[in-house]
């Protein structure tokens, strides 16, 4: 066959096989061969699911997403944990990078993804734990809810995407802190790699653009926190806390079928709100003199592409609620604004116009 080739091509230039400009390689299967000069690296790897069962902790971001793949790619099948600190916005953000782990890597095998509401546990930790132990208590509730999911699955091992020295938790010493509160295996596949390296795969596989886009949630201080802790200090500090509260949290734990989940699903549930968030910044998008007639308390009268044009401006810190007469140019900009990072939603319409405020109310 090389001859063959070669005597052909011999005739459009001249053949050099110590340092040829192109190479043509020819694959021959059955009765077709096939002529192409590329080859293009693939995953590589083992059939998902040869290699046993493991539960991926999974926050959205860069690191875990990489970590899931980098084992699925070893055999694995994977399902997923989230332990949801921010809400429905932020869910959401997490649903759409397993959903694309799902639809390319995981053939054969039918991830689900856990939700777990973290709401309460991190209150209590707020009110009782000292603050410079905070990051590695919340890694070490994560690692027990964790384990709670994986028995459930029967999981054989968890996965995380953490890298020595990347976060304050995620020295040497935190490490060994954090670990015991699982009940099974740990696997870090990320543990020595670089951050440009976790992003660039991140890119590779399809997760990187939704990424690049949510926030942070797991810093829960501004206080430099502890980089160096013992055993029987995160021991000390764990126990200040009520175990019915993680307990409570897990019992109320979601299941979300993940090859099952669609468009609609993702639209739907994690857009609107009944009423807004405690706390929440409520942006009026009606014209000024329907706003004039009456909005809801505290509420700020915003034209839509107003809001656009100073989205980066934002605090990622707080949550937003758009307001609008049907609901429906609220959805698209809570839309928007999620998809750049934003805990936003959208105020469902209630058929009526909302109370009158201030003087200026008709």
């Amino acid at each position: 066959v090389e001859v063959q080739v070669g005597t052909a091509l011999n005739g459009y230039g001249t053949v050099h096989l110590d340092n040829p400009d192109v190479t043509v390689r020819v694959e021959v299967l059955g009765k077709r061969a096939y002529l192409f000069t590329e080859r293009i690296q693939g995953a590589a790897g083992l059939p998902v699911g040869t290699g046993g069962r493991a539960l991926a902790l999974l926050s959205g971001g860069f690191d875990s997403a990489v970590a899931a793949w980098s084992v699925m790619r070893r055999g694995l099948a994977v399902d997923f944990v989230f332990m949801n600190l921010a809400g429905a916005a932020y869910e959401r953000q997490v649903l759409q990078v397993a959903k694309v782990l799902t639809e390319l890597w995981a053939h054969g095998t039918r991830p689900r993804l856990w939700v777990v509401d973290f709401e309460a546990p991190i209150a209590a930790l707020r009110e009782r734990v000292e603050p410079r132990y905070w990051q590695v208590v919340l890694k070490r509730l994560m690692y027990r809810a964790a384990s709670d999911i994986a028995r459930r699955t029967r999981a054989h091992a968890l996965v995380t995407g953490e890298a020595i020295g990347q976060v304050s938790s995620q020295t040497l010493s935190n490490l060994g802190a954090i670990e015991p509160a699982a009940d099974r295996l740990v696997l870090r596949p990320l543990i020595a790699r670089e951050k440009r390296e976790i992003m660039d795969d991140a890119r590779r596989i399809g997760t990187g653009l939704l990424s690049e886009r949510i926030p942070e949630f797991c810093a829960l201080t501004d206080q430099p926190p502890a980089v160096r802790s013992t055993r029987g200090a995160i021991d000390a500090e764990e126990a200040k806390l009520d175990r019915v509260t993680l307990e409570a949290a897990l019992a109320g734990a979601r299941e979300v079928r993940l090859e099952a989940l669609g468009p609609g699903d993702l639209r739907t549930d994690y857009l609107y709100v009944a009423e807004p968030p405690e706390g929440a910044e409520v942006i009026d998008v009606r014209p000024p003199h329907l706003f004039a007639r009456g909005h809801r308390p505290g509420a700020v009268n915003r034209a839509p592409e107003e809001v656009l044009a100073g989205l980066r401006g934002l605090d990622k810190r707080k949550t937003y609620v758009l307001d609008c007469s049907f609901g429906t140019v609220s959805a698209e900009l809570a839309e928007v604004m999620q998809q750049f990072g934003y805990q936003a939603y959208a105020l469902r319409a209630h058929g009526g116009a909302p109370e009158p405020e201030g003087t200026g109310a008709a």
